[in-house]
């Protein structure tokens, strides 16, 4: 992709957030699994806006993840998990400024397959999609830039009660998810960086009226540029911060725990002109009542039509 000075700016400053997170049957309530995969948009420059246009990302990850904590009771612990998630996005940026920022929005659709229970179960939807109608960047100057929004997730997924009748035996989940997200980029010369921070608000599950504690996550990354190459290191870390509300309720107390998870990793970079591909992967380094593990991420984007040529 041709983005011009700004190399990849971020196409998706939220995807997820992009890339959007799978929930097994006793999921994020009992466990601390968030709506946006950490370590998702590393390797995405989200603080600036592209030019004005319409642009198109595809993100891909797959990895295994075991289960960690969360109470005894759950009887998860240990059990290990396969996912493959597909989020197709499309950016507008805009040729409107608001309080001196371009401003710009997106939609995405994930699709995620999940087989868990080694082997017993394999579930395979749409996530909830997610749609942002506000994305401000702010030329920062000495090539900085930081960027304010919010993703919105629609409880509109492939929705199943499961065995608990939680809502959350299927990819989708049955409540809004609120996303306010922050980022700040350095395009430089030789290098970039970015930092992304991502809070996450739910609604209330409407099946088992449990109301999820809100999540933190800050995906980073900086990348060495080498001719039409990028590499460089990046990790992640997302933690929740308000504790799960209805939750004894229905599942019975010491069942739900916060949770915590950090990983790190590497990416690789190449600008093909037409379009630009980044491939980035990271292990888990701390899990704390919390489904985690190895992340294989890819990232292609490109211009479906801009209002100037690149340069």
């Amino acid at each position: 992709m041709r983005f011009g000075r700004y190399g990849l700016p971020g196409v998706l400053f939220a995807l997820a957030s992009l890339a959007a997170s799978y929930r097994p049957s006793l999921a994020y309530e009992p466990q601390f699994a968030v709506n946006t995969t950490p370590g998702v948009t590393t390797g995405l420059l989200l603080g600036a806006n592209p030019p004005p246009g319409l642009y198109y990302t595809n993100i891909a990850y797959a990895g295994q993840s075991t289960f960690v904590g969360g109470g005894a009771s759950t009887g998860l612990t240990g059990f290990k998990s396969d996912v493959f998630t597909e989020a197709p996005i499309v950016l507008w940026s805009t040729p409107w400024t608001v309080l001196g920022a371009s401003w710009a929005m997106l939609g995405v659709a994930p699709a995620t397959w999940v087989n868990i229970f080694d082997n017993h179960a394999r579930v395979t939807g749409f996530h909830n999609p997610g749609f942002s109608p506000l994305l401000l960047s702010w030329d920062l100057g000495g090539g900085w830039f930081g960027k304010v929004g919010t993703l919105f997730w629609a409880p509109i997924g492939t929705l199943s009660p499961g065995p608990f009748n939680n809502g959350l035996g299927n990819i989708g989940a049955p409540y809004w998810t609120i996303e306010p997200q922050f980022a700040l980029s350095y395009f430089g010369p030789e290098w970039n960086f970015t930092a992304n921070l991502i809070y996450g608000i739910s609604t209330r599950n409407t099946d088992s009226h449990v109301t999820n504690g809100n999540s933190l996550n800050l995906d980073v990354m900086a990348a060495k540029k080498i001719g039409n190459f990028e590499i460089g290191p990046v990790g992640y870390f997302s933690v929740q911060t308000t504790a799960d509300s209805g939750c004894d309720a229905f599942y019975g107390p010491g069942v739900c725990a916060r949770g915590s998870k950090a990983g790190v990793g590497g990416l690789v970079g190449f600008n093909f002109g037409f379009a630009t591909l980044r491939i980035a992967v990271t292990d888990s380094v701390h899990i704390k009542n919390s489904i985690d593990g190895w992340r294989a991420f890819s990232t292609l984007t490109f211009d479906l039509w801009r209002d100037t040529p690149p340069k």
